[in-house]
């Protein structure tokens, strides 16, 4: 719970402070800071593609391995299925 208030409270304060006055020299580089933080995505197969067994690797190794997608796809579509709500089984879980 303290992570998460750092997370909302802390982290802006010290985007806003640090980041935007004290390091930046004039205010085109604070808008710089803006653009960049405003760019900045979470991409959740990269992160959580280990927990849905690798399905995010699936396309590239298939494609460039054989060129037979579809036949590839049915072959590891039930493992994915339930990897998939084996993980969303587990973050429903920790409510």
């Amino acid at each position: 719970m303290m992570a998460a208030e750092s997370y909302r409270l802390v982290s802006p304060a010290i985007y806003e402070i640090n980041m935007k006055t004290r390091y930046s020299a004039d205010q085109e580089m604070s808008r710089m800071f803006d653009l960049i933080r405003g760019g900045v995505v979470f991409n959740f197969g990269l992160v959580y593609g280990f927990a849905m067994n690798y399905m995010n690797i699936f396309w590239k190794g298939n494609i460039t391995a054989n060129g037979n997608l579809s036949s590839a796809w049915k072959s590891q579509e039930k493992s994915y299925k339930a990897a998939i709500d084996q993980f969303f089984a587990a973050v429903e879980a920790m409510d």
